[in-house]
């Protein structure tokens, strides 16, 4: 698959069918729908509890998978060292929309998802180039909702230092959480409404 003037070989699809739907209590523990998980790509792996977050670049070819663990919160990637900087968990579902939010964690963009919130996630705080022309060309507005923390906020000033030239708004944190998906969900929705720009803020 050739995008960006880079080939890659993509995964069979195949390769996900020891995955399955997300059991009933791991969608209310982390307040998502099933709807939302189909629509994005995340699985359930029976065996170990984990969930499991489809790796994909912008053509949608899948080039792997992040596995998040439920019992020791541990993180791993398949295959290891697949490159996800070319690649936004949610990008097809939220592509047609004329605004996105971005966020860290993939489970954090399908709790949005599940509130018809357009999101797409960087599997992490860690921002490419790649990333940044992929959000300025697609969307007219990014709504930046990374983490509540330090990491978090450098990944902001990336965006708003990026050549690419991004439309950015900041999703302000006014309770204690640490991260989109610890918010409830009406004041997560009122903070991404009222996102003041990026350029007016001090960050």
């Amino acid at each position: 698959m050739q995008r960006f003037g880079v080939t890659r070989p993509g995964l069979p699809e195949n390769a996900l069918k020891v995955y399955s739907r997300p059991p009933e209590g791991a969608l209310q523990a982390r307040h998502v729908s099933a709807e939302a998980c189909e629509s994005l790509g995340a699985l359930w792996d029976h065996r170990t509890e984990s969930w499991v977050l489809v790796v994909r670049d912008p053509a949608g070819e899948l080039l792997g998978w992040q596995i998040k663990g439920t019992r020791d919160r541990s993180f791993r990637n398949f295959p290891t060292g697949v490159k996800k900087r070319r690649s936004l968990f949610g990008f097809d579902w939220s592509a047609d929309s004329d605004f996105v939010v971005v966020v860290e964690s993939p489970l954090d963009a399908v709790y949005l998802a599940t509130h018809h919130v357009p999101a797409v996630a960087t599997y992490g705080a860690s921002i490419s180039l790649e990333r940044s022309r992929l959000l300025s060309s697609q969307w007219s507005l990014v709504i930046s909702a990374f983490d509540n923390d330090a990491a978090g906020r450098k990944a902001t000033k990336t965006l708003i230092n990026s050549p690419a030239k991004i439309n950015l708004c900041v999703m302000p944190y006014t309770d204690d959480s640490k991260d989109p998906g610890e918010m409830p969900i009406r004041t997560l929705l009122h903070n991404i409404k009222t996102a003041p720009s990026a350029f007016v803020m001090d960050l």
